[in-house]
């Protein structure tokens, strides 16, 4: 197993990404506690977002950059119902199922799809950036009350 893949999704040096997003209770995933820029549901569609854009460039497709970093995030809560919280979960699990088959394939990874840049090159962006927005949301889980020592490490 690859550094990369441990990293990615396996095993990385915090709790698992499908730890951080388990049990989640849809009432909670709204909520932006006072003081704080973003509830659970506003960094892990920011999160999915970048992933997507990532993914999107290494099949080759030319995703625009947004113009501010606002764009990278919803508008606003009024866009979350169980539905489409439960539509984000599927989808940025099934994005780290893409990046895992991606980190294990040592031919892909070497490819580029761009003249400076490899497909390994774009999984760590992601890992790094996921790793980021994870984390915070371990934090908000952990001011929300709803962070236990079995999903993850919790020092």
């Amino acid at each position: 197993m690859s550094t990369l893949e441990l990293v990615l999704v396996t095993k990385p040096p915090f709790a698992k990404p499908a730890n951080i997003m388990r049990g989640i209770p849809f009432e909670l995933a709204g909520v932006r506690p006072s003081g704080l820029p973003h509830s659970l549901y506003e960094e892990l569609w920011h999160l999915n977002y970048w992933q997507e854009f990532s993914l999107a460039l290494i099949r080759g497709e030319n995703p625009s950059l947004p113009l501010h970093s606002s764009e990278a995030f919803p508008k606003d809560n009024d866009t979350l119902t169980e539905s489409t919280w439960q539509a984000l979960l599927e989808n940025v699990s099934k994005g780290l199922d893409q990046v895992l088959l991606l980190s294990q394939d040592e031919t892909r990874l070497r490819q580029t799809f761009r003249p400076d840049r490899t497909v390994e090159d774009e999984l760590i962006v992601i890992a790094n950036h996921n790793a980021y927005h994870f984390g915070r949301m371990v934090s908000l889980r952990q001011i929300l009350g709803i962070w236990s020592a079995d999903l993850g490490d919790s020092w």
